[in-house]
């Protein structure tokens, strides 16, 4: 087990906002490596956080209180991640599905 953590409503906690992002960083920059991985690990709007395969190099999850909130931490993204180039966000609608839980089944 690594936390036991509480669900709480994003609305609720006045982070109504919730928003999925694409980033794409240039690889070929003196930059370090693990600093992105650092900043988003230390990032409160980041619920979630993963490093991909694909068209992206990262998917986030985040929460803002609004659009003002969302803009001021993608300023915040690229501004102190010289590695980042590119972010794309998709606004969540409607919530379909939150959760952690890991499916245990028997082999």
């Amino acid at each position: 087990m690594r936390a036991q953590i509480a669900v709480v409503d994003p609305a609720a906690a006045g982070r109504p906002l919730t928003m999925i992002v694409t980033v794409e960083i240039d690889r070929r920059g003196p930059q370090d490596p693990a600093a992105l991985d650092r900043w988003l690990a230390a990032e409160p709007a980041v619920q979630q956080a993963w490093q991909v395969a694909g068209d992206a190099d990262y998917t986030l999850v985040a929460t803002a209180r609004d659009a003002a909130g969302y803009r001021a931490f993608l300023r915040r993204l690229v501004a102190e991640n010289p590695a980042v180039v590119r972010c794309r966000s998709g606004m969540v609608l409607e919530t379909v599905k939150r959760g952690l839980a890991v499916p245990v089944e028997d082999d």
